[in-house]
This record gives C-alpha cells, structure tokens and sequence, in this order.
C-alpha cells in the first residue's frame, strides 16, 4: 500500500480528498496534451505512467473504503459516540464526533487548521485548565468547526466560549 501512496506523492496517512486532489494533478500532468512532460516522455512512457496512477489510486481508494467500512462496524459496536452528542450541552464532545465523522484524526485535523494536536485535544475534551485565553479560544474552536465544513461554526465557537465561561471551575 506504501508504493501506491509513494505514486501519488503522498503519505501513507493522507485522507480521501488528499487522495483526490493527488490523482487529479497526477493525471492532468500526464495528459496527453500536458506541455509540462512533452519532450520528459515518450508516449509509451506516458501511458505506462497513467496506469501505474489509476492503479494506486483504485488500490488506494479500495484500502480506505475497507478501512472506513472496519471503524465503522467497530464504532457502532464498541462506541457510545455513534449517536451524536448535543452540541449545547457537550460542544467538545460534538466537535469531537464531527471530526470522527469526518474520518480525521486529530493530527490531521492539527495540520489542516494550522492548531496543535494538545490544544485540539484540549478543546474536544473541555479540559478547562488547559484552554487558552478566550479571543484564541474562540479563533481555534470556529476554525476547528469551519475546517469540518459544519456550517454553524461561529455559533459553535460562540456557545463553547459561553459554556466554557460559565463553568464553575473559573
């Protein structure tokens, strides 16, 4: 599975979009009307090269189908979180159960929104003590929900602050 990942110029922990955006720039610069390669490749070459493209991309595209199908079936057995948590009454722990539903982990979660893994973690959990001061707080929670594509992401970061602030151990 590494040597498909290595194909597409990515690593091994890349999600389905990275995937994506991998295999389409891949294939756009093998096209058969690509400047970019024109006098790099000969024909054959070319067509060898797009083979070996599709052929990790499927492989890849197979591997993460079966690995969602697997925490899927593992989630709905072993985990209390399949059902959704309302957001008013534990904002950390819906966070939480968009990001699974997203199929990010919180490191990539970390490096999409540019926020470490702790404070992401801080912040799911509500570890209070942990938080930082409310105008980055609010900045990380609106990004950590916008980059889910919740569309409710201001009003998220809006209640999380609210109820942060509101806990009786401030």
């Amino acid at each position: 599975m590494n040597e498909s990942y290595e194909i597409l110029g990515l690593n091994s922990g890349a999600d389905r979009s990275e995937v994506r955006r991998a295999y389409q720039r891949l294939r756009d610069l093998y096209s058969q009307d690509s400047l970019a390669i024109y006098s790099l490749v000969n024909e054959s070459e070319r067509k060898g090269r797009l083979e070996q493209i599709e052929s990790a991309y499927q492989g890849i595209l197979t591997f993460l189908r079966q690995r969602k199908d697997k925490e899927e079936n593992d989630s709905v057995e072993d985990s209390p979180s399949a059902s959704m948590p309302d957001p008013e009454v534990a904002t950390g722990a819906y966070l939480r159960w968009a990001r699974e539903q997203a199929g990010l982990s919180i490191r990539q979660l970390a490096d999409r929104t540019k926020i470490s893994s702790g404070k992401l973690e801080d912040i799911e959990s509500e570890r209070i003590d942990h938080l930082p001061p409310p105008v980055y707080l609010r900045g990380f929670v609106f990004e950590f929900a916008r980059s889910l594509g919740l569309a409710n992401a201001f009003q998220l970061s809006e209640l999380y602050l609210r109820r942060v602030s509101a806990d009786p151990r401030d």
